[in-house]
Order: structure tokens, then C-alpha cells, then sequence
């Protein structure tokens, strides 16, 4: 490890003109095995770990930390290059009080949605739309319809959805085959479905040939 040691007048350092004819000079340094706690949280860790050492002519030692460490924890360190001191600023505690307060909004939210729906629970909508509304809803945004396509329903009621919507599209095989039908999937699509079923829908799944759509609770 190298240091710059203390500028001295015949070391060649001037701030007036900012020259700086310091040399490194080398020192033994030692990793330091003891925590250095940061807000709460020990910053003294592998990748960068610090380090002990003592200059020469140096009444006391050194101790050398990272500057990346101190990110980890919320921490900033700055220097005030005219009174030469160096300082730590953080926002962790009122970032971990925002963070707390929306967890704990979050958690109350949570628990309002399940109370309603162990009150009230929606009537599954799966059944909402028949065979041939869900056929012409859907069917704009079908490339090709003639080359075959299908759509149906199917109730899989979970904690958070209450089924899927399976369209069936034969993408383009092989060269030597003409290309099938296909879907023009757009955002237009789901709010379309969203409003049908009264439910948010949203994409699960998709391949080649066929899309899965849930249709959620919420």
C-alpha cells in the first residue's frame, strides 16, 4: 500500500498554484478484523475491508475505510477541502421511517382487500362473457383468422385470481408451410378485457402457439 504523507513547505506542495510534488511513499498495511459500525450496520466487510497502518513518523496510525462501503449503508462521506476535514452524512433513519411507514400502509391495505373479500367475495366472472362475445372481442386482433384460431376459458380460482383466458394461434412453421394465424397483442387488448370482465387482466404466459391471460382480483 502507498500513502501521501502530510505536505510539508520544501515537499513541493502548493495549494495557490496546485502543484503537488508529493511522492507515495510505501507503507505495510494490516486488514482490520474488528467491526466498524455505520449506521448500525458493520461496513467492514469483503469486497473492500479496511485497512491498519502506521507512516513513519506518524505518532499515531492510520486507519483506512473505503469510501464504497459507506454507500452500502446509506452513508455519504465528504470533504471539505478547506478545513481539511472529512465527514459522514447519512438518510438512513428517516429513509428506514419512510420505508416503515409503507410497509406498514402496504400491510394495512392488505388486510382491508382481505377483510372485504372474506365479507363480500366477488362472484367469479369467468362465466361473465359467452363463447361468441369472447370470440368477436378478441378476434380484431387476430392476423389471418382464417388459417384457424381458438379462444376459451378456464376457472383455476386462486387467493388472487379467478382464471385464465387461453387463445390458441398457430404462429408461422416452416418455410416450406404457408404462415398461420397469429396474434397482434396490444395493451388495447387487455383494457378491453379488463373492462368486460370488470377485473384486471393480465398476461401470464405466451409461445409460439398460444397466450395465456389471468384474469386477477385485483
Amino acid at each position: 500500500m502507498y500513502y501521501l504523507p502530510n505536505f510539508q513547505q520544501r515537499n513541493g506542495y502548493q495549494s495557490q498554484v496546485g502543484y503537488d510534488y508529493r511522492q507515495y511513499k510505501p507503507v505495510t498495511a494490516y486488514t482490520i478484523d474488528r467491526p466498524i459500525y455505520v449506521n448500525y450496520q458493520d461496513i467492514n466487510k469483503l469486497p473492500y475491508q479496511a485497512l491498519n497502518y502506521q507512516p513513519v513518523g506518524a505518532e499515531y496510525p492510520y486507519v483506512y475505510v473505503p469510501i464504497a462501503q459507506f454507500s452500502k449503508v446509506g452513508a455519504v462521506v465528504n470533504w471539505d477541502d478547506e478545513k481539511q476535514t472529512l465527514t459522514v452524512t447519512t438518510d438512513y433513519y428517516q429513509l428506514r421511517n419512510q420505508l416503515a411507514a409503507c410497509q406498514q400502509s402496504l400491510k394495512e391495505c392488505m388486510m382491508a382487500v382481505k377483510t372485504q373479500m372474506a365479507e363480500h367475495p366477488p362472484s367469479n366472472p369467468m362465466n361473465k362473457l359467452t363463447q361468441e362475445q369472447l370470440t368477436n372481442l378478441i378476434s380484431p386482433y387476430i392476423i389471418r383468422p382464417e388459417k384457424g384460431w381458438g379462444v376459451w376459458t378456464e376457472t383455476d380460482e386462486t387467493e388472487n385470481k379467478f382464471g385464465s383466458i387461453f387463445i390458441e394461434h398457430i404462429q408461422p412453421g416452416p418455410i416450406t408451410q404457408p404462415p398461420g394465424a397469429t396474434l397482434s397483442f396490444s395493451q388495447d387488448l387487455l383494457d378491453k378485457l379488463t373492462n368486460a370482465f370488470g377485473y384486471p387482466v393480465r398476461v401470464e404466459n405466451a409461445t409460439r402457439h398460444w397466450t395465456r391471460l389471468g384474469v386477477f382480483k385485483y
